[in-house]
């Protein structure tokens, strides 16, 4: 079998061409693994599209083969803030086990094989919740993970006091991999965790200065995708550019379609806005009502991942809730006068230990023979669950921005508040716009547009000074 130094250089080479310079560069991936394989903490960040993943998928192979060589069983757990990112992760993790290269499959077929039967699942799952409220978990400090490896992806979801429990739960010789876009916002509840980490490992002096690897080279987008340069623009404080973008607008080379459309109106109720809106949204939605009255569960939650409106609101003129009873009306004919009618787009609320799920995770209501089930994908499954059963569940053909975090989409409408909005701002409008794998729509002002990409969200945190000085 090839030994785990050479799968390394053969994965992720050490140098790679740079296409602009013609030269080889070093390869961030490279780095990432080797700083991964030589600690129990590695820190890998980037934005949309930068390898992440791939990263992750190939340093597993080596870390695999390492141990298959020790004649070791290697202890795999890999885990996100939401549900829906769990999937993400799961979908990602194949596809790149998959990988080929001239007709022939990139990793040993043994190994490929160990990573698509790896089970993803959410940070309060691997913990194992216990009690009423969900707040005190199975492993900690005095039962910690089995696992030899802990991954969890889109760690800048991961609230301050979770992310206290996964730290005390994780072995002291395990190795803990930190995923994430610390560009993004931070948790909807306290701490902005991966920011914190990024912003002290700057410091030499940090004992995290040699635990972080930013990789920077756009990988996933589409020749000629608009979204790289748009999301370089705005993490990079450039509004003149970011409005220069959204105003030329994007079509596919190919089809004509449009990928990236603005709308700038400062009137939601426009007629021009809606018609705008009703035109991305009406067919995905008509597709997932159809398989949903058709009692297909797994049709009706693919076709709703067609399309996402996404609000800094919840409420108002601008807000997700108005915006879904719009599309309910559109794909209904009438004001909905049941909560649980077929085709409804569901999103869970609060973590839920009976039902086993978490907060974050999307469904649809389906129609059976016997009434309406709310069907939930968990892990590898379709579940469905009586609507008795659903404590904390709203709709969401609309939903917030900030709960949006862990999700992608074909097509985004991004819903932008007037310029005088609190909440506007720059990683608010940077994780709208990365949701997106296709089109994206922006519905808003210039105004409110260079507002958002001016103004930095707030870290005043003494984590990051703690972090600077913490002694290894």
């Amino acid at each position: 079998s090839v030994g785990a130094e050479d799968l390394l250089g053969r994965l992720l080479p050490a140098t790679e061409l740079n296409p602009a310079t013609h030269e080889h560069d070093p390869n961030t991936q490279h780095q990432a693994a080797r700083m991964a394989l030589s600690s129990t903490l590695g820190v890998i960040v980037g934005g949309p599209g930068t390898g992440k993943t791939h990263t992750i998928a190939r340093l597993l192979a080596v870390m695999l083969v390492n141990a298959s060589d020790r004649g070791t069983p290697l202890r795999i757990a890999l885990a996100a803030p939401t549900g829906k990112a769990a999937t993400r992760l799961r979908e990602a993790i194949i596809a790149a086990s998959g990988a080929t290269e001239g007709g022939r499959a990139i990793l040993p077929t043994e190994i490929a094989e160990h990573l698509t039967r790896l089970p993803t699942t959410t940070v309060h799952r691997l913990l194992g919740p216990r009690g009423p409220n969900g707040t005190r978990f199975v492993h900690d400090a005095t039962n910690p993970l089995p696992h030899d490896v802990v991954v969890i992806d889109e760690t800048s979801m991961v609230s301050l006091p979770l992310m206290a429990r996964l730290l005390e739960a994780v072995r002291s010789d395990a190795t803990l991999l930190l995923v994430g876009d610390p560009d993004q916002l931070e948790s909807i509840e306290v701490g902005s965790v991966l920011a914190n980490v990024v912003d002290a490992a700057r410091l030499v002096e940090s004992p995290l200065h040699r635990h972080v690897v930013r990789l920077n080279r756009p990988r996933r987008q589409q020749a000629g995708s608009p979204i790289a340069p748009l999301t370089d623009a705005i993490r990079d404080n450039k509004p003149d550019d970011v409005v220069a973008l959204l105003r030329a607008g994007a079509n596919d080379a190919v089809t004509g379609l449009p990928l990236l459309t603005f709308v700038e109106h400062r009137d939601p109720n426009s007629a021009t806005v809606l018609a705008a809106v009703r035109a991305a949204v009406s067919a995905p939605c008509a597709a997932s009502l159809a398989a949903a009255l058709d009692n297909r569960a797994t049709d009706a939650l693919h076709e709703l991942t067609g399309v996402r409106v996404l609000c800094a609101h919840k409420r108002g003129p601008f807000g997700a809730e108005t915006w879904n009873r719009t599309i309910e009306q559109w794909m209904l004919g009438h004001a909905a006068s049941t909560r649980f009618y077929p085709g409804r787009a569901l999103l869970i609320t609060r973590n839920d230990p009976r039902t086993q799920l978490a907060n974050g995770d999307t469904g649809v209501v389906v129609a059976q023979p016997d009434g309406t089930r709310a069907a939930f994908r968990i892990g590898d499954e379709v579940r469905l669950f009586a609507p008795a059963q659903l404590d904390s569940v709203e709709t969401a053909f609309a939903m917030t921005i900030h709960k949006s975090q862990g999700s992608e989409y074909d097509t985004v409408v991004v819903v932008l508040p007037p310029e005088t909005s609190p909440l506007i701002g720059r990683e608010l409008l940077y994780t709208a716009v990365t949701r997106t794998t296709r089109r994206l729509i922006v519905v808003g002002t210039t105004e409110a547009v260079r507002k958002a990409v001016q103004t930095p969200g707030s870290r005043i945190t003494g984590l990051t000074s703690a972090l600077a000085s913490a002694h290894p």
